[in-house]
C-alpha cells in the first residue's frame, strides 16, 4: 500500500512531468512560430537577381536584398528577423530625370508637381536626419549586411556580432571597433576615407578593395587576411607599405579594371614573406590579355584562373612548376606545345573557345582531370591524352569518333557533350571506366562488348531510342529528359 509520502512523491513527479511536457509543447510552438516569421521575412527581403557567366556556363546566381532607408527600416515591424540587409541612401532618387508624360492639363501638371515635391520631402526626411545608424537598428540575426550611404559615421555596437559579410559602398567614417569580430568577409567599394588601425578586426580573412582610393595606414590590415581582391593598379601599388609582414595571404583576385603587366618578382614584392597559392584573373573584364613572362608567377602558386579575354601563346616557364590546377577561361585558343603546361599539373580546364589539335606530349601525364572547351571539335590521336587521366569531359561541340586505344586505361569517368552522336567503336572505352554520360543527342546502336563490364553508371537522354540489351546487367541505367535544350 502507498503511504502518504509515496503519494506526495507521486503527485510531485506527475506535476513535474506535466509541466515538462507543457513547456516542451509551448517551446515547440514558439520555435515554429519564429521559424515561420523568419521564412516570411527572408522571402520579402531576398530575391534572385540574375545569372552570371562563370567558367563557360551559367551556373551561379547573384541575389539582391531589399533596400531600406534608415527611416523605413525603423518602421519595419519585423526588422529583428532580417538575415540579409541592405541599407541604402535614397538621395539618388532626387537626381533621376522625370519620365516623359503625355500631354497633360494644367490641373494634372500641378498635381504631378505636388506629388513629386512630397516625394522629395519624404526622401529628405528619410535620409538627411541620420548621420549615423542608431544602436539596435540592425537586428541581431543579420548575417549579410550592405551599407550604401555617403557621410555616414559608423560607431561601435551599431553592427551586431551576427554579421559575417559586410559590404560598405561609398564614403563612411569608420571608428575603430565599429566592425564586430564576427565579420569574415569585408568589402570596400568606391571609398576614399582613411582606414586606421583597429577598424578591420582580426576575424576578417577575405578583404576586397574595389574601386577604392582610401588611404590605409600601416598596421590597419590584420595578419588574419588570407584572401585579397583589388580592382585597379593604384590599389596594388600601395600594398607593399600596408600589408603585414610576413603576409598570410594565400589567394589574390584581380578586379575588372586591373591591367598591369606581371614581371618576375613583382607578386613576392607585394606580399613580403608570404606564399601566394592561388591567383584569379577571371574577373578582369575586357582588358587583361598580357603575355605571361617566365618567372612572373611565383613558384608557390598552385591554382590559376585566367581571364576570359586571355589568348596568349603558352611557352615553357609561362606557369610555375608548382601549378596543380589551371583554368583557361573564355577566349583562349592557342596551340599547346610540349612543356608549355607544367609537368605537375593535376587539373586542366580549357575554357570556352579552345579548338586546336592536341599534339601527343603536349599534356603532361600528371593530369588526372581534363575539361575540354565548349568549342573543341578535333579528332584525338593515340597518345594525345595523359596516361594517368581519370576524369574527362568534352564540351557541347565535340562530335568526333574516338579510335581504339585512344583513351587511357586509367580513365574512370567520361562525359560527352550536347552534339556528340558517333558510333562507339568496340574497344575504344577503357575497361576500368566506371561512369559514362553519352550526352543529350546520342542515338547510336550499342554493339556487343562495347560497354566495359566494370561500368557502374550509364547516363543517356530521352533522345536515345536504341536497344540496351548489350549493356551489362550490372550497370545502372539513368535516363534524363531534355526539353528545349534544358535538362529537367
Amino acid at each position: 500500500m502507498y503511504n502518504n509520502n509515496n503519494i506526495n512523491s507521486l503527485i510531485i513527479n506527475n506535476d513535474k512531468l506535466f509541466f515538462s511536457i507543457f513547456r516542451n509543447i509551448y517551446l515547440n510552438k514558439l520555435i515554429f512560430e519564429h521559424v515561420r516569421i523568419f521564412k516570411i521575412v527572408d522571402k520579402e527581403t531576398t530575391q534572385p537577381n540574375k545569372k552570371y557567366f562563370n567558367n563557360g556556363s551559367f551556373t551561379n546566381y547573384n541575389v539582391k536584398f531589399k533596400e531600406f532607408s534608415i527611416k523605413s527600416l525603423l518602421n519595419y515591424e519585423l526588422r529583428s528577423y532580417i538575415k540579409n540587409l541592405t541599407i541604402k541612401s535614397n538621395s539618388y532618387k532626387q537626381q533621376q530625370q522625370p519620365q516623359q508624360q503625355p500631354q497633360q492639363t494644367q490641373q494634372q501638371q500641378q498635381q504631378q508637381q505636388q506629388q513629386q515635391s512630397q516625394q522629395q520631402q519624404q526622401i529628405i526626411d528619410e535620409d538627411d536626419d541620420y548621420f549615423n545608424l542608431p544602436v539596435g537598428l540592425i537586428g541581431e540575426f543579420v548575417e549579410n549586411l550592405e551599407i550604401e550611404k555617403e557621410g555616414l559615421i559608423l560607431m561601435p555596437n551599431v553592427i551586431p556580432p551576427s554579421v559575417q559579410t559586410l559590404k560598405l559602398i561609398g564614403n563612411q567614417f569608420l571608428v575603430p571597433g565599429c566592425i564586430p569580430p564576427s565579420v569574415k568577409t569585408l568589402i570596400f567599394v568606391g571609398s576614399k576615407q582613411i582606414i586606421v588601425p583597429g577598424v578591420i578586426p582580426s576575424s576578417v580573412t577575405d578583404l576586397k578593395l574595389l574601386n577604392s582610393e582610401q588611404p590605409i595606414l600601416h598596421g590597419s590590415i590584420p595578419q588574419s587576411i588570407t584572401s585579397l581582391e583589388f580592382e585597379n593598379n593604384n590599389e596594388m601599388s600601395s600594398l607593399p607599405g600596408i600589408l603585414p609582414t610576413p603576409s598570410q595571404i594565400k589567394k589574390i583576385k584581380f578586379g575588372p579594371s586591373f591591367n598591369c603587366q606581371l614581371k618576375p618578382g613583382f607578386i613576392p614584392s607585394l606580399f613580403q614573406g608570404g606564399q601566394v597559392e592561388e591567383i584569379d584573373f577571371s574577373f578582369c573584364q575586357g582588358v587583361y590579355n598580357k603575355p605571361l613572362v617566365d618567372g612572373a608567377i611565383p613558384n608557390t602558386v598552385k591554382v590559376i584562373h585566367m581571364s576570359k579575354d586571355f589568348n596568349q601563346p603558352l611557352e615553357k616557364g609561362s606557369f610555375p612548376s608548382s601549378l596543380e590546377e589551371l583554368y583557361l577561361c573564355g577566349q583562349f585558343n592557342k596551340q599547346l606545345t610540349p612543356y608549355s603546361i607544367p609537368k605537375n599539373l593535376k587539373t586542366l580546364d580549357l575554357g570556352y573557345s579552345f579548338d586546336q589539335p592536341i599534339v601527343p606530349g603536349s599534356l603532361p601525364n600528371s593530369i588526372i582531370e581534363l575539361g575540354m572547351s565548349v568549342c573543341f571539335n578535333q579528332s584525338l590521336q593515340c597518345g594525345s591524352l595523359p596516361l594517368n587521366l581519370q576524369n574527362l569531359e568534352f564540351g557541347s561541340k565535340f562530335n568526333k569518333s574516338i579510335p581504339s586505344d585512344c583513351l587511357p586505361s586509367s580513365l574512370q569517368t567520361l562525359k560527352f557533350g550536347d552534339d556528340y552522336n558517333q558510333p562507339i567503336i568496340p574497344g575504344s572505352l577503357p575497361s576500368n571506366l566506371q561512369s559514362l554520360d553519352l550526352g543529350s543527342t546520342f542515338n547510336q546502336p550499342i554493339e556487343l562488348n562495347t560497354i566495359p563490364k566494370k561500368l557502374n553508371e550509364l547516363y543517356y537522354s530521352n533522345s536515345f531510342k536504341q536497344s540496351t540489351g548489350n549493356i551489362p546487367s550490372s550497370c545502372t541505367l539513368i535516363e534524363y529528359y531534355i526539353n528545349n535544350n534544358q535538362q529537367q
